[in-house]
């Protein structure tokens, strides 16, 4: 699907902490967040369908976001809230990535920061699309053990970095996140 939304965490947790503790895990790390407000989209479009569309999907996002972030802190891999933005193949990573990070012991401490903004919209399309980009700032988001307390210790690489996420229109379910991937080279 993607080297997922948070494939700098995912790889450095697995790579390097939980493998250190003999488990493995291949995706998605944590996307979820609190978003402080920004603008609606990165180009203002005449067309008002558009505008409510990424406004829409700009709005679904900041929720997913926050019940992200709130299923980290406990490693809820059934948090309802989470999964009912969410479809298949990404609800599917997430489901995982939560599952494994609570076999392994750990949660999430801390606030990460966002910056999101839709950057395409195509309503024309069978199932219409959007695309979010999102400055993902982990700076102040940190995967600890429950056990000991201890911060997983993790390989030094970016913790801000592009995230973009795609969502899709489903006819009777609205816009729901399908599809993210990380850019771990792309700062911001």
């Amino acid at each position: 699907m993607r080297a997922t939304r948070f494939a700098w965490l995912s790889a450095a947790i697995t790579i390097t902490a939980l493998t250190a503790a003999g488990c493995t895990r291949n995706d998605p790390g944590p996307p979820a967040r609190s978003s402080p407000p920004s603008a609606s989209s990165a180009a203002p479009s005449a067309d008002p369908a558009t505008e409510a569309a990424r406004d829409e999907v700009l709005n679904r996002y900041r929720g997913y976001n926050e019940a992200y972030v709130q299923a980290e802190l406990t490693a809820d891999a059934q948090n309802k809230d989470l999964l009912s933005y969410l479809e298949t193949p990404l609800k599917q990573h997430v489901i995982a990535f939560l599952a494994q990070t609570k076999q392994h012991g750990a949660v999430y401490r801390g606030t990460p920061q966002f910056a999101p903004t839709v950057t395409k919209v195509d309503l024309a399309a069978k199932a219409p699309t959007a695309l979010v980009s999102d400055c993902y700032d982990a700076t102040n988001f940190r995967l600890y053990y429950t056990k000991t307390n201890k911060p997983v210790p993790i390989k030094s690489g970016p913790r801000r970095y592009i995230i973009e996420t795609t969502a899709t229109k489903f006819a009777n379910r609205g816009w729901l996140f399908t599809k993210s991937q990380s850019f771990p080279e792309r700062s911001c």
